[in-house]
């Protein structure tokens, strides 16, 4: 038995209430049916590196076909994050048992001088009545007349994306209100917009109309053109028609692919850098063509150097503290008398310690709120959970 342990990074932390079976050559482990099976699933840990088979008894007869395991598809490793630890330990291992078991009867999972993976580690099985293969309803697609393989050896992405085809007619988005939205991509340092339009796989045929948009308080950009597969497809036929930007990090227009827009009464406000970035990848493909449609306002200028992006500049003056976010939108519940309040930032170890100077203000009208907590220093400490909390006066409500 390993664990109880809920430190990050290991085996057993992973595991089922933190703890899990490890069972070595000669050693095994039993379970009794509480309800018919004829398959089992095993969710398991090999050594990192390790492949082979596990031994399957029923009812104390061994099992002519072995438990296939892998630790293939074990052992993430994600650098680019700071603070991330080598993680996803277990796999899970699928077998037909071959026979019907009923309620009381036992399977046993046993390590066989044949099984060569080394130490198992067993976290958890299920048991299941797993019914014949259904007939294919009418127009079902084979996968594997498409080239797919079904030892699932090869690689079948393209077999998969077949069936599947581009949008068509009119897509419409309409009425949205993006606040804080956009983050940076640790894939690549790749900065995300509040809203993206990405032909990942085939081009943008369809008509797509983006309508009646609201982007308060980006930390990147509002609006992204993204072939996000990196094989520059196109997106056309796309207008943007009525949208109040406001407080961007870095451009109003993030474009990184071939294609065409239509934009029309945009206006922003606090853009951080500039109107527009037009950097298309691959780099030998025609930049993104954005026509003017009339009635866009404060995001003039283009960002011009295309081998690094623009990084978040700073807006015109600080966000408003009197702006009610909640304006015009539908109050769930009832009114609740709290004792503390305060912000919490995300606690990974990238955000750095800050110590920012913090008021918390409140009323009943965005134009005549007050200090509910006076300007206090305060300290985000990501070790504490990156929170601090402030008393404000007795019987305040939300």
């Amino acid at each position: 038995m390993i664990g109880p342990d809920h430190t990050q990074g290991t085996v057993a932390s992973e595991a089922s209430g933190r703890r899990a079976v490890r069972i070595a050559s000669g050693q095994h482990v039993e379970f009794t049916l509480h309800a018919p099976a004829n398959a089992i699933t095993v969710v398991y840990n090999l050594p990192d590196g390790a492949s082979g088979t596990l031994s399957v008894y029923a009812g104390g007869q061994k099992l002519d076909r072995r438990l296939d395991v892998t630790s293939r598809y074990a052992y993430f490793d994600a650098p680019w994050i700071a603070g991330s630890k080598t993680h996803h330990f277990f796999n899970h291992g699928r077998l037909l048992l071959g026979r019907d078991l009923a309620a009381g009867d036992t399977v046993t999972l046993q390590v066989d001088p044949k099984d060569t993976a080394g130490e198992h580690t067993i976290d958890s099985v299920d048991f299941e009545q797993v019914a014949a293969p259904a007939s294919p309803p009418p127009g079902a697609l084979d996968v594997t007349a498409l080239g797919a393989d079904p030892s699932g050896q090869a690689d079948s992405t393209q077999a998969f994306l077949q069936p599947f085809f581009p949008l068509s007619g009119t897509i419409t988005v309409d009425g949205n209100t993006l606040v804080r939205t956009g983050a940076m991509n640790p894939n690549g340092n790749h900065p995300m917009s509040a809203l993206r339009v990405d032909p990942y796989n085939r081009p943008i045929e369809a008509d797509v109309r983006i309508t009646n948009t609201t982007v308060l308080d980006s930390p990147w950009s509002a609006f992204q053109f993204v072939s996000g597969s990196g094989a520059g497809l196109a997106a056309d036929n796309v207008t943007i028609d009525g949208a109040t930007v406001r407080n961007v990090g870095t451009v109003v227009l993030q474009a990184e692919t071939t294609g065409s827009a239509t934009i029309s009464d945009v206006t922003a406000t606090g853009v951080g850098v500039t109107g527009v970035s037009n950097c298309p990848y691959p780099t030998g493909i025609a930049p993104m063509r954005l026509d003017d449609g009339g009635g866009n306002s404060g995001w003039d200028g283009e960002w011009t150097d295309c081998s690094t992006w623009p990084q978040p500049g700073d807006t015109s003056g600080e966000p408003d503290p009197d702006r009610d976010l909640a304006a015009d939108r539908p109050v769930l519940g009832a009114p609740t008398e709290v004792g503390r309040v305060g912000p919490k930032l995300p606690p990974p170890a990238a955000w750095e310690t800050r110590s920012p100077t913090l008021t918390i203000r409140g009323g009943d009208q965005p134009g005549s709120l007050t200090d509910l907590v006076a300007s206090r220093p305060c300290t985000f400490d990501p070790a504490r959970g990156s929170e601090v909390t402030g008393t404000p006066p007795g019987s305040t409500e939300v």
